[in-house]
C-alpha cells in the first residue's frame, strides 16, 4: 500500500494507492512588516583614520521601517528581494544636500572634529534591500551570514559631507550609497511563530567605504538588528495517517476556528467535495475517510474555506 503526501500553499494532498512515501513543499511568499520599535540600526567607523563621532545625541542610531520580502517553505527560506528596510529621519544634521552649509533632516549625523580634522556627514534616504540563497531553518533559527543587504539604488540613498584639513585642503560633496555587503554577525537570524504572527529576528553587521581625498578614506558599519512581522500561516501539512480497513485517518495542522474541507480526485483534475466540512478547534485536526473498495487510487486534498 502506497501513501503519497504533498504538502501544498493551498493544502494538503494524499494519495493512497501501492508504493513508497514522498513529500515536498513549495514556497510561500511572505511580506514581513518591519517592528520599527524594535528595529534598529548604529552606524559606526572613521574618516581620514579618524573615529567618527555623534553630532548630537543619539544620531548615528535609527529605527527601520518598511518591508521585507521572503520565500518561506516549510523548513527553509530565501529572500527573494524587493523588500524596502527604510531608516526613518532621527534630527537635523550637517551638512545639508550636496554639503552646504546648514542643517537638514537626515538619517544619521557623525563628524570628526580635532586639531588636524573638522569634517561632517549625514546620510539620507538610506534604504536596503535583501536577498539570500535557499536557506534551511532549524528550530527557528537559519545562517544571517547568508543575507546580502544592498542599498536601493531607485532610492537614492547618500551621503553630504563637509571638511576642511588643517595645513591642507577643504571642501564638500555628495555620494550615492551603493552596493552589496554581506553579513558579518556571528549571530543566527530566527523565524518563529508567536501566537498568531510569524517573527522574523536579523541580526545585522555591515560594512562599507567611500572615497573623499584618498581611496577608501571613509569607512562605515551598520549595526544592529532588524524585526519583521507578518500574520502566521500554518500549512495544512499531513502530519500523521493511518489505514484501518475501509478508511483513511490522517491529521493535519489547522487553525483553531479555520473552516475546511476535504476534496477527492482520482485523476488531479476533478476535485468533487467529501461529505466532511469541518471547522479546526485545535491546531491539529484529526479525520477519517471511507476508502472506496473499487478504486485503485483515490487523491484527498484538504481546502481552507
Amino acid at each position: 500500500m502506497r501513501i503519497r503526501c504533498e504538502n501544498l500553499s493551498f493544502g494538503a494532498l494524499l494519495s493512497v494507492g501501492l508504493g513508497l512515501l514522498v513529500a515536498s513543499v513549495r514556497a510561500e511568499l511572505v511580506q514581513f512588516t518591519m517592528d520599527q520599535t524594535k528595529s534598529s540600526l548604529t552606524i559606526s567607523g572613521t574618516f581620514a583614520g579618524f573615529a567618527i563621532e555623534p553630532q548630537g545625541t543619539g544620531s548615528l542610531m535609527t529605527r527601520y521601517t518598511g518591508t521585507i520580502e521572503a520565500d518561506v517553505a516549510g523548513s527553509d527560506i530565501q529572500f527573494v528581494g524587493g523588500s524596502i528596510i527604510a531608516a526613518i529621519t532621527n534630527g537635523n544634521w550637517e551638512p545639508v544636500a550636496g554639503g552646504a552649509q546648514g542643517s537638514a533632516p537626515a538619517n544619521y549625523g557623525g563628524e570628526v572634529v580635532n586639531l588636524f580634522v573638522n569634517g561632517k556627514a549625514a546620510l539620507r534616504e538610506v534604504r536596503f534591500d535583501l536577498t539570500s540563497d535557499v536557506l534551511p531553518v532549524s528550530n527557528g533559527t537559519f545562517n544571517a551570514q547568508a543575507l546580502l543587504f544592498n542599498f536601493i539604488p531607485a532610492a537614492g540613498s547618500v551621503i553630504d559631507y563637509s571638511y576642511s584639513i588643517t595645513f591642507g585642503s577643504s571642501g564638500s560633496g555628495s555620494q550615492v550609497l551603493v552596493g552589496v555587503a554581506t553579513n558579518a554577525t556571528s549571530t543566527n537570524a530566527m523565524l518563529v511563530v508567536q501566537g498568531n504572527e510569524s517573527l522574523l529576528t536579523i541580526p545585522v553587521d555591515i560594512s562599507g567605504s567611500l572615497t573623499v581625498l584618498n581611496p577608501n578614506d571613509v569607512q562605515y558599519r551598520f549595526r544592529g538588528q532588524l524585526v519583521g512581522r507578518a500574520a502566521a500561516s500554518v500549512p495544512l501539512q499531513i502530519t500523521s495517517f493511518r489505514l484501518i480497513p475501509g478508511q483513511l485517518n490522517f491529521t493535519i495542522a489547522s487553525i483553531p476556528g479555520q473552516a475546511y474541507t476535504i476534496l477527492s480526485s482520482t485523476n488531479l483534475v476533478d476535485w468533487p467535495e467529501v461529505v466532511d466540512q469541518f471547522t479546526a478547534t485545535n491546531s491539529l485536526s484529526e479525520r477519517t475517510i471511507a476508502l472506496p473498495a473499487h478504486l485503485p487510487q483515490q487523491y484527498f486534498r484538504t481546502r481552507e474555506d
